[in-house]
């Protein structure tokens, strides 16, 4: 993938660095990727319950 390039605030970075050091990750870059699939992960989770729970029951 290339490279992202952003402008970020104060308080993202902040974010960052908290979450870089608290799992001991090796880059911010690293930070970002994991955020962003267990953020998907949690999204695509909440789908299939919506999915489920909108089927009839027999």
């Amino acid at each position: 993938m290339p490279q992202i390039n952003f402008h970020t605030t104060p308080q993202f970075d902040a974010d960052l660095a908290a979450l870089t050091e608290a799992l001991k990750l090796r880059s911010k870059s690293e930070a970002i990727r994991l955020a962003v699939h267990e953020f998907a992960a949690a999204l695509r989770e909440s789908a299939a319950r919506k999915a489920q729970a909108a089927k009839p029951s027999p």
